[in-house]
């Protein structure tokens, strides 16, 4: 629940006490909006003293649906409302009318008063002393002589806040007791959450490093079997790379690194491991086998690339394009990621590849 900020009103005239013979307390400024607000007043016609109690906001309440109420459920009937457009943003006001036993409880404890609407819910908070100082100026109004039954009022009143006050001094105490337990519940989860973590990263730390360990293994079998793309050949490769946003927005690979590799089991093993272990890690045999079998350019300022010279067979193309894309819930995340195409070049063969999902 959002908690209305209020202020006095200096400039803006609600269409209320205006139309009354009436005496209004100003209220002291509590928040930041200019023109939140409201006005607590007291008005005499032929029936005895009324309050009222004036309220205005740039909220984005639903006038036309606008219920209040007290916070202990209590409604107060909405007698006037309305906007008026100030400095090009619409004022939306409403007057209430508390009853005589309403404004002398809150004169002890203040009043938190519910706004609800179909488009915005708002709450706004009232203290006592302002209350108290309404009724002090309202009595030379009174002409009905109501000053004993008002002190009974106030002091059934009184003696309910402290009721109160005591039965929320219980709950408050249960209440801690309650956080108190599960807050050391919050601490055990987490220090078994951190156990199963730990755990989790020394299996994969293990799988890491047997799968390193196999490479390297297997690197002088890759170095005789992939002998062929080392050496110089006629076929070209080239294309372009980038990526679409979820808004279509094309992302170009501008200066992004282009890597191309062979399509051989054992290569793709090892490019897929180097993110996650340092090729400088590596044991020396896996380590060369691998520099010598990775060509790399960069993509110019349109993501275009190209690699010439390659003898004839299967490569894989691969880089990484990403950016920040802000969310419906005004954070930002890094959105795109790795793009890699796998494809069969000829001898001679000139092959443009599109470097896209």
């Amino acid at each position: 629940m959002r908690v209305l900020h209020v202020i006095v009103a200096l400039a803006l005239a609600v269409p209320l006490l205006a139309e009354q013979r009436s005496i209004e307390l100003k209220a002291k400024k509590t928040g930041t909006g200019f023109f939140d607000y409201y006005n607590l007043g007291a008005a005499v016609g032929d029936d005895p003293l009324v309050y009222n109690l004036t309220i205005a906001t740039y909220q984005k309440i639903d006038i036309g649906s606008v219920i209040v109420s007290t916070n202990e459920g209590e409604p107060l009937p909405v007698v006037s409302k309305g906007s008026k457009w100030i400095m090009f943003r619409e004022v939306k006001w409403m007057t209430v009318t508390p009853t005589i036993k309403q404004y002398e409880t809150a004169a002890v404890s203040g009043m938190r008063i519910k706004i609800a609407s179909k488009r915005e819910s708002l709450e706004l908070d009232i203290p006592a002393a302002e209350f108290a100082a309404m009724i002090e100026e309202a009595r030379p109004l009174d002409r009905h002589g109501h000053r004993e039954e008002e002190r009974q009022q106030v002091a059934v009143a009184q003696d309910a806040v402290q009721r109160e006050q005591i039965a929320r001094d219980a709950a408050a105490a249960a209440a801690a007791r309650q956080a108190a337990a599960e807050d050391l519940e919050a601490r055990r989860n987490a220090a078994e959450a951190e156990e199963e973590r730990r755990r989790r990263g020394a299996v994969w730390e293990a799988f890491v490093l047997e799968s390193a360990a196999d490479l390297a293994d297997h690197a002088d079998d890759a170095r005789v079997r992939l002998a062929p793309f080392q050496g110089k050949g006629t076929a070209r490769v080239l294309g372009q790379a980038f990526l679409k946003t979820r808004g279509g927005e094309v992302r170009l690979g501008a200066g992004n690194t282009i890597r191309l590799l062979p399509a051989d089991p054992w290569a793709l093993r090892a490019a897929d491991l180097q993110p996650i272990f340092p090729l400088a890690s590596w044991a020396d045999e896996a380590r060369e086998t691998f520099a010598a079998l990775v060509r790399e350019t960069e993509a110019d300022a349109s993501g275009n690339f190209e690699f010439s010279g390659l003898p004839a067979g299967e490569y894989r193309l691969e880089t990484e394009i990403t950016w920040k894309e802000r969310l419906a819930t005004g954070f930002e995340e890094i959105a795109g990621g790795r793009v890699a195409r796998q494809f069969e070049v000829k001898v001679g063969e000139s092959r443009r590849v599109m470097l896209t999902k």
